[in-house]
């Protein structure tokens, strides 16, 4: 076990990119208070800023001594490891596209309240991080639909649903969050993101960990006062208490999870009271 250190004050470059964006928009007439929406999206990247981890610059170093994020390896005087930089710094190139939904549904007023829907979804198709241009070797990191403790978590599908209602001074609301299937690591020793870290000294240790979809329920009840310009609202997130994967020491850093996609804290009740002035 090694610790690691977030460092910051190197000489950052700026990123530099093109992006490119085509969409579309459907409002039928024939039926009012929906809307549709479908977007494609590119980008290229040139020298994308990341932040390294820890094992990411011990392993550069053990397989090329001249690799420069061998000074990012802090020793003792006896030669043994203090501690890991782990540096931001600008790697390479990043190519990335997909696609982005939005459907939205007004329901006609009824004397039982008002209702409306919402879903928004992302498609990523690619997200490949080349991190050294420099050379013919294939080092293209393929992250989409992966969680790589460099980069984070791209699986390809996430998405968001919401049902809302209102009656006079009363509203409710439900939410849900979905994070679509994902792997951890990768079978082809090029990648360097195999789930087992002995990759690195022996092919048949390259291995990849598949993860199912996660999925999280909210509900939320209000009341308004509008004669002391005020409003109560209670709610529970995550409802059905769902817990997050265990991705593992050797691929999370301080963690056992991703904090940045799931949720740690489980079922949540809460409470807000609001005056406006």
């Amino acid at each position: 076990m090694v610790s690691g250190s977030v460092a910051a004050g190197y000489d950052l470059q700026p990123e530099q990119g093109k992006s490119f964006d085509w969409g579309l928009v459907y409002d039928p007439s024939w039926l009012p208070g929906f809307s549709a929406s479908l977007d494609y999206w590119r980008m290229f990247l040139d020298d994308n800023i990341v932040t390294v981890g820890a094992q990411t610059v011990l392993n550069a170093c053990y397989n090329d001594n001249a690799s420069p994020f061998c000074p990012f390896i802090n020793r003792f005087a006896d030669g043994q490891v203090n501690y890991i930089a782990q540096p931001t710094v600008n790697l390479g190139r990043l190519d990335a596209k997909g696609w982005d939904l939005a459907l939205r549904y007004k329901m006609p007023d009824t004397a039982w309240g008002n209702w409306q829907f919402g879903f928004d979804g992302t498609y990523i198709a690619q997200w490949d991080n080349d991190v050294d241009t420099t050379t013919g070797v294939d080092a293209v990191k393929h992250i989409a639909g992966t969680y790589n403790k460099d980069y984070g978590n791209y699986s390809r599908i996430r998405a968001r649903a919401f049902a809302n209602w209102d009656l006079g001074d009363w509203s409710a609301g439900y939410r849900a969050r979905y994070v679509g299937p994902f792997q951890v690591g990768n079978d082809d020793i090029r990648q360097g993101t195999s789930a087992d870290a002995a990759c690195a000294a022996d092919p048949q240790f390259c291995y990849e960990v598949h993860y199912p979809s996660y999925i999280i329920h909210s509900l939320n009840v209000g009341y308004a006062l509008p004669s002391i310009n005020s409003r109560i609202e209670v709610g529970v997130d995550n409802f059905t208490d769902k817990q997050p994967p265990f991705l593992y020491q050797n691929n999370v850093l301080n963690a056992n999870t991703d904090p940045s996609t799931f949720d740690t804290i489980g079922r949540y009740y809460w409470a807000r009271y609001t005056v406006k002035f």
